[in-house]
């Protein structure tokens, strides 16, 4: 297995381990595409070799389809995950049904910056809350421009304080589809965004 270059699986239960140990000598590895999974895909993904030099994709590859790979909470713990994203070769990034934590948002605040390459950015949150602090630290970070073009960001309990969100919208000059939505905003927070959107677009 030392010559492998990609992997297609469906790592359930134990089968993470067991694949990981299959690829833990295969240097050339470049793709490991993975269908429906659980925690089981987490014991795979340790054993990548070099995992910079290595894609991942999670999808229905019989169907070309987006599938779910269901995490626990340990599995999926944002806190966790967050500091580990720094590839500045990454071009898309979805975190869905997540819970913003102060320190999750500020560790992903530190990153996003950094992402030179960042096309699409998708934040879906969990009926959660986030605060004007959380907000100013994902958001208000930014001094460079990126190439992101699709911004999502919904699901969150704002409380009104999108201003940094507005304000990071001159560092994304290829921007071409928002999504705002299922916002707890009352309709004079909404026209305040609106005009700080309109300030800094």
């Amino acid at each position: 297995m030392k010559y492998l270059t990609s992997l297609r699986c469906h790592p359930r239960d134990q089968t993470g381990k067991v694949l990981g140990g299959v690829i833990r000598n295969s240097k050339h590895l470049k793709m490991v595409e993975v269908g429906e999974s659980d925690d089981s895909v987490c014991d795979l993904l340790e054993q990548v070799v070099n995992p910079s030099k290595c894609s991942l994709e999670i999808a229905d590859f019989l169907l070309n389809r987006e599938c779910t790979c269901t995490l626990t909470s340990v599995g999926t713990a944002v806190d966790t995950l967050v500091p580990s994203i720094t590839h500045k070769t990454l071009r898309r990034l979805e975190l869905r049904g997540i819970r913003l934590t102060p320190a999750a948002a500020a560790a992903l605040g530190r990153s996003l910056p950094e992402m030179s390459s960042l096309e699409t950015l998708k934040l879906i949150g969990a009926d959660g809350s986030i605060e004007a602090e959380e907000m100013e630290a994902l958001f208000g970070g930014f001094n460079k421009t990126l190439p992101l073009y699709i911004l999502a960001f919904s699901g969150f309990s704002v409380s009104g304080c999108l201003a940094p969100l507005a304000k990071s919208f001159r560092f994304f000059p290829n921007l071409r589809n928002l999504y705002l939505d299922e916002f707890n905003m009352d309709e004079r927070k909404l026209v305040s965004f609106a005009g700080e959107l309109k300030i800094h677009s």
